[in-house]
């Protein structure tokens, strides 16, 4: 059976009344339902569909830093703190902006 996007659209309109704890159980649960696991994709996927879609905006130093972005948030390390990012902010402008 294959929804229609009416139907779709009208079980989403429902579901977004329902508190966030219920929408995120219910989304549990259908992605129990498909068996296989979803693909994940590496960065260098992500990098190389970015790219083929808006060849113009990356540079070799963009694609670099994109890379290293990805390659944090798919890791098993803590995100950064506020204070580290705080700190990497403060010293991109230094580095931009001089003293």
């Amino acid at each position: 059976m294959t929804a229609t996007t009416t139907e779709f659209d009208e079980v989403l309109d429902r579901v977004r009344e329902w508190p966030a704890e219920q929408r995120l159980s219910l989304a549990r649960s259908v992605l129990a339902t498909v068996g296989e696991p979803l693909p994940q994709a590496s960065a260098d996927d992500v990098i190389s569909a970015m790219k083929a879609r808006y060849p113009r905006l990356f540079t070799q130093s963009d694609t670099q830093k994109l890379h290293a972005i990805l390659d944090n948030a798919t890791s098993d390390r803590p995100p950064p703190t506020d204070a580290e990012v705080k700190q990497w902010i403060d010293e991109r402008r230094m580095e931009k902006y001089g003293s």
